[in-house]
């Protein structure tokens, strides 16, 4: 004699078990897609946009240190912050949803980072490269 009790529950917990290996199959593509399409490029974007930073910092400290009349470390500063851009506020606000906060602050301290380096640059290329030098470490020592 058949169970038909028995027989109804192991059907029912089979398609169970079938809707949840496929509703984790479905979950699982749609969580590597997100993160293909949002996540990882913007980390990517982020690393790369450290790295300009850096690069940036590092040749404004090698303008300073290069007294020989070569620029080429002023035009890699230039190049980077032109990458980085000269006004970031737009492309920061688009990642926070216009929000401001941190986005604001990052805008801002760009902004003053980009006017520090102009007017080291004015104290450097007048002849002040001593109160360039200090100038820069003083920002240094602060961040």
């Amino acid at each position: 004699m058949v169970n038909y009790g028995l027989l109804l529950a192991a059907l029912a917990g089979l398609v169970s078990l079938v809707w949840l290996v496929a509703a984790f199959v479905v979950g699982r593509g749609d969580l590597l897609n997100a993160q293909q399409q949002g996540s990882a490029p913007a980390q990517a974007l982020g690393r790369a946009e450290g790295w300009r930073r850096y690069k940036a910092h590092a040749d404004e400290s090698l303008t300073l240190i290069d007294n020989g009349g070569d620029d080429s470390y002023q035009k890699d500063y230039l190049a980077q912050q032109k990458l980085l851009g000269p006004d970031p506020e737009p492309l920061i606000a688009a990642g926070t949803g216009g929000r401001g906060g941190s986005g604001s602050d990052v805008a801002a301290q760009a902004r003053a980072w980009y006017q520090a380096h102009a007017a080291l640059r004015a104290k450097d290329d007048g002849g002040s490269h001593a109160a360039a030098s200090a100038v820069r470490a003083e920002r240094r020592r602060r961040h």
